[in-house]
C-alpha cells in the first residue's frame, strides 16, 4: 500500500469530510498549511481539521456509502490515474491530430479550483461537436452541489442532440 493510501485510507470519514464540501463559506475552511507545505510535511490532509464540520454535500447516508465502498476498494484505483500522469499526456500528445466525432459536452463550474474553466480552452480544436455548459456558482462536486442546474443543462443537450440527429425519431407515450 501507498503513502497516499495510507493516509487517505486511515480515517475514511475525516477524509470525505474535508475533500467533499461545497464552496459556500460556512462550508469551507482553510487548512493551516497551503498544500505544498503540506504534501512536503506529510500528506495532502496535513493541517486539515482533526474533527471536520459534516460537509453539507456528502452526509449521512450518502457518506457512509462512501465510507463502505472505499473500504472494499481502497484508494488505489483513483489514485493510480495520477500516478500515470506521464503515460497519459503521452498518449494525448500522440492523439493531436485525431478528432472526437461525436457530440460532446462539457460543462465547467467557475469556482472548480482543480478543474478550472480555463483548463479546457481549445477543446473545440479536437472535438468539433462539442457543446459547453456552465455553472458560475459551483465548485468541483457539480453533480451533488448543483444537481438542478447541471440536469438543466444535460437535458437541453440531450434535446438539441437528439433533434439535431439523423436517428428515426420516436413519439412520445
Amino acid at each position: 500500500m501507498g503513502v497516499a493510501e495510507l493516509e487517505l485510507e486511515k480515517d475514511l470519514s475525516r477524509t470525505f469530510r474535508i475533500m467533499i464540501r461545497s464552496i459556500r463559506k460556512e462550508q469551507m475552511f482553510s487548512p493551516s498549511l497551503p498544500l505544498s507545505l503540506s504534501l512536503s510535511a506529510g500528506g495532502i490532509l496535513v493541517g486539515m481539521p482533526e474533527d471536520p464540520p459534516p460537509s453539507q454535500i456528502l452526509a449521512g447516508a450518502d457518506l457512509q456509502y462512501f465510507i463502505e465502498q472505499f473500504k472494499k476498494s481502497g484508494f488505489r484505483r483513483p489514485l493510480n490515474w495520477y500516478r500515470n500522469m506521464r503515460a497519459n499526456w503521452q498518449w494525448g500528445l500522440s492523439a493531436k491530430d485525431r478528432k472526437i466525432l461525436v457530440p460532446a459536452l462539457m460543462v465547467t463550474a467557475g469556482k472548480d479550483f482543480v478543474l478550472h474553466p480555463n483548463l479546457s480552452k481549445g477543446m473545440e480544436e479536437w472535438i468539433p461537436q462539442l457543446t459547453r455548459g456552465h455553472i458560475e456558482e459551483c465548485g468541483h462536486w457539480t453533480p451533488m452541489e448543483r444537481a438542478a442546474a447541471l440536469n438543466k443543462i444535460l437535458i437541453k443537450w440531450l434535446e438539441d442532440v437528439h433533434d439535431n440527429s439523423s436517428l428515426q425519431k420516436i413519439p412520445k407515450l
